[in-house]
């Protein structure tokens, strides 16, 4: 186990090459070896018995050389036993039992070192002269004797195989771990040293050497590895020696003893050794010493010596049950980590390896001997997959959590499995490794959280420096930001002046406070309402380029939300191709839900009859596949015979598709999560086999985390469903018809890929929004209202919707907008419009803008955007997560999301029949298109930013930024009455998603045109983005959309159309129509203009669904076609427009369009259509054709006499 990870958590002599001593070259390690340095490399104990844990296979390998065997001895009923033993003809073999004499002369000696049969005679008690000789007999010579008898091993002495195994070559390694032992030795005498202080001094020693330095990091790990072992690997052993020394000297002294009082000095010194009264009390400790003071004569030490040895066994054992007791306690405190308000685990002061490792041994500490035999059944295995997760540790590769969890599962049951059979010292031992192991973890968690704060830090650090140049009036002369009392003091100083109408003053005052800084003012209420999160940070950037608030809360809230989506169909991809691995499926995902048709099936639970569909049959099903959710599902009566009845109603293929799902998300799909999860929270996310989510609510959120902007509690509690525990059998299971296992999977993946996204970014901008500084600057410009809640809806989008009023009206609302825009050909010019929004950010040159050659390049790049249109639009799909979901989820129908911001919950998929589909495609299908070649102006851009050097992130989020001119459904691009749920806000909004995108940039590029005027920087302001933004914003965009919706009415009508259209594109040119989508005042200015004019206006710019049917209905009485009245109310039903469908049949049916039929193909509403012949008024006639008048209204006309005769009879 020769990684970092288990670094502080081995004990035993060279634990290292138990898994390493067979990987590689193993034959040629092997032969350098000796029988008896493999059984030590193996932990062989001296009655030549392996622990059970080593791996068998690997051990008969390393001894078939020297023509040994090896089996495994047998357990008994209570796990006792099973360890491994060498075999020589059949027997058993104990290296260590046979002489030395007889070991040198029978091993094989072609293979035997110089170094092995010196190590070999010395460790069997031969006298270095005898060594000699049998080398000279070996044929060795005197000058390879010398120098090999200096450096060869000592008698007891090991050195471990990291330090053989360096570069430099084991003599090399020989002398650095005597040169480490000696200096090592030195310190400890100079003073009384805890262990801990040995082994870090062991560690600084090792670290200051030359080799060490230049060895690469896996030996650096070994010799760090072998070295701390080899501080504590005699303690326990010299225990239990001098033990065995004096009780066999008990014997002797029954047949006399020469020297008693040399007797007492020995037992006394082994008294004071093993029952130091550090650990053991001093009165134990006087008590045991006073019993061999006390013996008089010889004949008592026999007696004396086994009551003091009991009396030491004794307090050893007691000592043994309360190191084992702290031992547990400690382990229990590491283990238990901490749970947040949203039972989510976090690190409990270690880090996310050591809390795994510390969990591992608490279960074998309180395992039961039945818990205790499985898992060593388990281990044992095992040993081929520890053995490959071992290697790909060793080889620096990245491990899956089960596989390291089937690590530390292992070291844990090596070490704690037989605690019972360990001694005091040995179980210190292993106490002292877990505490040097928790203080590593503990430093490694201080080192992962300095890292987050540096990082937090410097995020809060550049937002002071930018806000001490911008805003300068917040901070003291010592750079320290300022109260809100106090900064609400300067304040008032100021209008105190403009009280005493000292008004002069009070401007000098204001400007040297303040400058040109905009602060907390009446336009308050209209940014609070008006602005999106774009605009907002581009005020508090003080229209800088590069601003920090735009940076930090808005585009990297935008790249966040790209990263979401893009993640979504990753996973959607992985998912199709899960259903393609099954035999006859082709069409992915698609085709599985094809599989699903029964909507109602019953089944009997618990003797009464239950109804689901498949798809509630399918989540149940793959529910079960967990031990703890099936448990679950016991109790409410699903058991295994119910759930194989499901298993037997569902189709094969759904099964299948299950399983492998299920079987995705507990593997890979758990570790891309939980690589982000442990680097976010430092703890590992839970493991669960065969995990499928049930489907929960995430925790409310508490308003006042919203209005103190603590985003990563409501971050926390939005996500925290997917991260709870799953191990209590208690909790009830929802098996509401509303959840089926297509939804649950498909908003499991939705959420975990937000989570992926969003979890390191949340951290970020809670560091800046509740930094101190930041804080009292968005209370002091009035805008911590509009981020706090803009940020909220991106980061938990679901927010509110429980509280969403007006259930039915909404559904009208939804069809409404689907009805209003559906089969509409206009659709498409009149939204590819919008592509000139573009030209804003373009230009040729990569350093700055240039009048007049942008714009020709412009039109150049879209035109060969145009021109190629297939292959642009995929690329962009390629590149642009947001711009794919924009088309699929208006291709589903969701016009509403895209025309007004607001939310949509559409039919799944899965639900609506194939033709439905269909249909709601095929009515949406020419907004999409129109929306998509308006987008496609940003893709020259896209193309033109590449050329100029900009990279393809870079250029990928100027691509995106689509979504602050054209229709958004990004959420920081929604003004705060977009994202309101009230239905009655809705009627104020609807169809005005671009109005109020328009009028954020040009409210946001007036301010910093103004602000540069006032700079005295006259050039930026004319030629920046802004004013193009300006130019683009208020007249160029609505005069294209504006001619091109009247297009018909130019083209077809007479002079006085023309005219009208003429009017309203000079309305729309000067900025009017832009006014005009301000609510309730828009409507207000546009009703007073048309006064102005003579003309009948408007008076609401609220959307009445009800009444435009009804203004329909009545229309069609007026034309004298009743039949057709009833045409709105059928349309409404259907959710769609049925004129371009009566269009496309009179073009078939006669063969040719009339007027009226081509408009109606067209989807041109009648405003835009032109005005139809109306008769001539009298006053015209008498005006026009005084002659005809007199005919036909004159005194001797029919109708005069006519007229006459009705005033007689009213009279």
């Amino acid at each position: 186990m020769c990684c970092s990870k288990r670094r502080f958590f081995q004990q035993g002599p060279d634990v290292l090459n138990v898994h390493q001593g067979n990987r590689g070259n193993a034959k040629e390690n092997t032969r350098k070896a000796t029988v008896e340095q493999v059984a030590q490399q193996y932990n062989m104990d001296n009655q030549g018995f392996i622990p059970k844990t080593a791996n068998l296979s690997q051990l008969r390998r390393a001894v078939e050389p020297f023509g040994l065997g090896a089996q495994r001895a047998r357990t008994d009923q209570f796990g006792r036993g099973g360890g491994l033993f060498l075999t020589r003809n059949g027997r058993k073999f104990n290296p260590f039992k046979t002489t030395t004499r007889r070991r040198i002369s029978t091993i094989e000696g072609q293979d035997l070192t110089i170094e092995g049969i010196i190590r070999a005679g010395r460790d069997q008690g031969f006298s270095d002269p005898a060594i000699r000789s049998v080398l000279r007999g070996r044929g060795f010579k005197a000058a390879e004797i010398n120098p090999a008898m200096e450096l060869a091993l000592l008698k007891d002495e090991v050195l471990p195989s990291a330090f053989q195994n360096i570069e430099q070559g084991a003599q090399e390694g020989l002398r650095l771990f005597r040169d480490l032992q000696s200096k090592l030795k030195t310190f400890t005498e100079q003073a009384e040293r805890t262990k801990a202080e040995i082994r870090a001094k062991a560690l600084e020693l090792l670290q200051e050497t030359d080799i060490y330095k230049n060895s690469p990091q896996i030996t650096r790990d070994e010799m760090v590895l072998a070295l701390d072992r080899s501080v504590d690997t005699r303690a326990n052993q010299l225990v239990q020696k001098t033990i065995g020394k004096i009780k066999a000297s008990i014997a002797g002294y029954k047949r006399g003893v020469k020297d008693l009082r040399a007797a007492q000095i020995e037992l006394k010194n082994f008294v004071r050794s093993v029952l130091p009264t550090t650990i053991y009390s001093a009165t134990d400790v006087k008590s045991a010493l006073a019993t061999i003071t006390n013996i008089k004569s010889k004949a008592d030490l026999a007696a004396a010596s086994e009551k003091v040895l009991r009396t030491v066994e004794r307090l050893r054992t007691k000592q043994k049950k309360l190191l084992v007791k702290d031992l547990l306690s400690f382990v229990i405190t590491k283990a238990k980590g901490r749970k947040t308000r949203s039972n989510r685990s976090r690190a409990g002061g270690l880090d996310a390896q050591g809390k795994d490792f510390f969990t591992a041994v608490k279960n074998i500490l309180k395992a039961s001997p039945e818990q205790l035999q499985a898992e060593a059944t388990l281990i044992q295995e095992a040993q081929q997959d520890i053995a490959t997760a071992e290697e790909k540790e060793a080889r620096g590769e990245k491990l899956l959590r089960k596989e390291s969890s089937l690590l530390d599962r292992a070291l844990a049951y090596e070490l704690f499995g037989q605690i019972d059979q360990l001694g005091v010292e040995e179980t210190q031992a292993l106490f002292d490794d877990l505490r040097a192991g928790a203080k590593d973890s503990v430093q490694r968690l201080n080192a992962e959280k300095a890292v987050q704060k540096q990082r937090q830090k410097q995020l809060t650090d550049k937002a002071m420096l930018q806000m001490k140049e911008d805003y300068p009036f917040l901070f003291n002369e010592d750079g320290t930001i300022k109260s809100q009392s106090e900064v609400e003091q300067q304040r008032e100083q100021i209008f105190q002046e403009f009280r005493k109408a000292n008004i002069f003053k009070g401007v000098q005052l204001y400007a040297k406070t303040y400058g040109a800084s905009l602060l907390n003012s009446p336009l308050k209420f209209i940014r609070n309402y008006f602005a999106h999160l774009g605009s907002v940070t581009e005020i508090l950037d003080r229209y800088k380029d590069k601003g920090f608030f735009k940076e930090q809360l808005y585009d990297k809230v935008n790249i966040m939300d790209e990263n979401s989506l893009r993640g979504q169909q990753i996973q959607r991809g992985i998912i199709n191709d899960i259903a393609n691995s099954i035999d006859g499926i082709t069409n992915g995902f698609t085709e599985i839900l094809s599989k699903f048709k029964n909507a109602s099936i019953e089944i009997t639970v618990k003797g009464k009859k239950q109804f689901y569909s498949d798809d509630n049959l399918l989540r149940i099903y793959a529910l079960s596949l967990n031990d703890v959710q099936a448990e679950r599902l016991r109790k409410k009566g699903f058991d295994s015979k119910v759930i194989d009845e499901i298993k037997n109603i569902l189709d094969d293929d759904l099964i299948e598709f299950a399983d492998k799902v299920v079987e995705y998300f507990s593997g890979a799909y758990y570790e891309s999560v939980n690589d982000v999860f442990s680097s976010v929270n430092n703890i590992n996310l839970g493991y669960v086999d065969n995990y499928f989510p049930t489907r929960s609510e995430g925790k409310s959120i508490n308003q006042s985390w919203l209005d103190n902007g603590q985003f990563v509690k409501i971050f926390d509690a939005e996500t925290s469903p997917a991260f709870r525990d799953r191990t209590d059998t208690s909790k009830d299971i929802d098996l509401s018809l509303r959840y089926g296992f297509t939804d649950v999977m498909n908003e499991h993946i939705d959420n975990m890929e937000k989570y992926k996204a969003f979890a390191q970014g949340v951290k970020d901008l809670n560091a800046i929004v509740t930094n101190d500084a930041v804080d009292v600057l968005f209370k002091e410009t009035g805008l911590d209202k509009v981020v706090f809640e803009t940020l909220n809806s991106v980061i938990n989008p679901t927010y509110g919707l429980d509280q969403m009023t007006g259930g039915f009206l909404n559904k009208v609302f939804n069809a409404f907008t689907g009805y209003a825009l559906s089969f509409k050909a206009i659709q498409i010019p009149k939204q590819a419009t919008s592509f000139v929004n573009a030209l804003e950010e373009y230009q040729y040159f990569p350093d700055r803008k240039t009048p007049g050659l942008d714009h020709i390049m412009f039109m150049l790049d879209s035109l060969y955007t145009l021109a190629n249109i297939r292959t642009e639009i995929k690329k962009a799909k390629d590149i642009s997560a947001s711009f794919t979901d924009r088309i699929e989820k208006g291709l589903e129908g969701d016009l509403h999301g895209l025309e007004t911001g607001g939310p949509l919950k559409l039919l799944s998929v899965k639900k609506a029949s194939e033709y439905r589909k269909q249909f709601r495609k095929a009515k949406g299908a020419p907004t999409v298109l129109g929306d998509v070649l308006g987008v496609m102006g940003y893709m020259a851009n896209y193309r033109r930013n590449i050329k100029n050097g900009m990279s393809p992130e870079e250029a990928l989020v100027a691509f995106n930024n689509y979504n602050a001119t054209q229709q958004s459904r990004r959420g920081t691009d929604k003004i705060k009455l977009q994202r309101n749920r009230d239905v009655f806000t809705r009627a104020v909004t609807m169809f005005g998603s671009t109005g109020f995108l328009q009028l954020n940039k040009v409210a946001t590029g007036l301010s910093a045109i103004m602000k540069r005027i006032a700079e005295g920087d006259f050039n930026k302001a004319f030629i920046s983005k802004e004013a193009r933004a300006v130019a683009i914003n208020v007249g160029v965009a609505n005069f294209l959309f504006v001619f091109v919706a009247n297009m018909a009415k130019y083209m077809m009508g007479d002079e006085e159309d023309k005219e009208e259209v003429a009017k309203r594109s000079r309305d729309a040119l000067v900025g009017l129509n832009l006014l005009h989508q301000v609510p309730l005042a828009g409507a207000a200015l546009k009703l007073a203009l048309a006064k102005s004019r003579g003309e009948r206006g408007r008076e609401t710019s609220i959307v009445n669904p009800f009444m435009s049917i009804v203004k329909e209905t009545i229309r069609e009485f007026e034309k004298g076609e009743g039949i057709k009245a009833g045409k709105p109310v059928l349309e409404m039903l259907l959710g769609t427009k049925i004129d371009p469908a009566i269009g496309l049949y009179n073009l078939i049916e006669k063969g040719e369009l009339e007027e009226d039929d081509l408009l109606d193909l067209f989807g041109i509403s009648s405003s835009y259509r032109p005005k139809p012949d109306k008769p001539m008024s009298k006053t015209q006639m008498k005006l026009l054709l005084p002659e005809l008048y007199e005919q036909m209204y004159g005194k001797d006309s029919d109708y005069y006499k006519l007229q006459q005769e009705f005033k007689k009879l009213k009279q």
